[in-house]
């Protein structure tokens, strides 16, 4: 299943940038998502974000009741452009799935342009697209809440 997201700010590239790798912004992005446990790590300009989520009904005889996931993106060094583009990972324990793509920071006229471009695949024989289309709303929630989120981060918080 293929996805491709963008979101919006106004606020200038290098903002954006210390906002997608601020380690307590990205814990933020779980506050009111629904996981059991999370944890958040950056390093450099590498981010991973784990979470334990309860796996959809419709997938457990396949997981169990949890799920493990963990989103990884590595934006890399500033182009000469003045964009970032960086490759986007995934490790789904218990669940043949990886969701991979690429992220990309553009500037704007009026701010910075963010895109998520993603595979999410899961290869069960038969069943694999359905799950797929179960599973894509969890796998997606917490790059979805980037932007909302962090537009409100960034009105009250100074990088």
């Amino acid at each position: 299943m293929h996805t491709t997201t963008k979101h919006v700010y106004d606020y200038p590239i290098k903002t954006v940038y210390a906002l997608l790798t601020d380690a307590e912004f990205l814990k933020s992005l779980f506050d009111d998502a629904d996981t059991i446990s999370h944890e958040v790590q950056v390093v450099g300009s590498r981010t991973s974000a784990t979470a334990v989520l309860s796996t959809p009904q419709q997938m457990r005889r396949f997981t169990g009741s949890t799920i493990s996931a963990t989103l990884l993106i590595d934006w890399g060094e500033l182009h000469s452009d003045g964009s970032y583009h960086g490759v986007i990972s995934s490790d789904l324990k218990g669940l043949p799935a990886q969701l991979s793509g690429t992220a990309s920071l553009h500037p704007t006229a009026s701010g910075t342009t963010v895109v998520y471009d993603t595979d999410f695949v899961i290869s069960v024989p038969f069943v694999g697209r359905k799950l797929e289309t179960a599973a894509a709303p969890y796998v997606m929630q917490i790059i979805d809440a980037q932007q909302p989120l962090g537009k409100a981060w960034l009105a009250t918080h100074n990088l």
